[in-house]
């Protein structure tokens, strides 16, 4: 019976653990792109709400182009507390070309925004 008592109270123990740590690491909520064709820029912004930017933040961003990799950005920290943005420069896109952009959270997760050029 006290062994049941201690494996209860180390898996209770474990659960509080990793719910607590989940508050805290979490991936970004929204990937936002905004292609303007005339200019060739692609404006992406990251929502990721934070406490510290400097030690939870989006630290690595991926572009691809119809499935193509075409840039991968690496950040050390994010400028604000809640979200981040980042612009690429992506010239002479097709109409109907495919942009996808992946942010990574250093701590937890990943999020993507998809972005058909009109």
């Amino acid at each position: 019976m006290k062994i049941l008592k201690i494996f209860t109270g180390l898996i209770l123990m474990l659960v509080m653990v990793f719910s607590a740590s989940g508050i805290y690491a979490h991936p970004p909520s929204d990937v936002a792109l905004d292609y303007d064709g005339d200019t060739g820029i692609l404006h992406v912004k990251v929502e990721h709400s934070v406490g510290d930017p400097g030690s939870h933040f989006v630290n690595e961003y991926t572009v691809e182009v119809d499935n193509e990799l075409v840039y991968k950005l690496e950040a050390v920290k994010q400028m604000g507390s809640s979200a981040t943005e980042a612009v690429f420069v992506l010239p002479g896109l097709d109409k109907g070309a495919e942009l996808q952009v992946i942010a990574k959270c250093n701590k937890f997760g990943s999020r993507k925004g998809v972005l058909v050029v009109d």
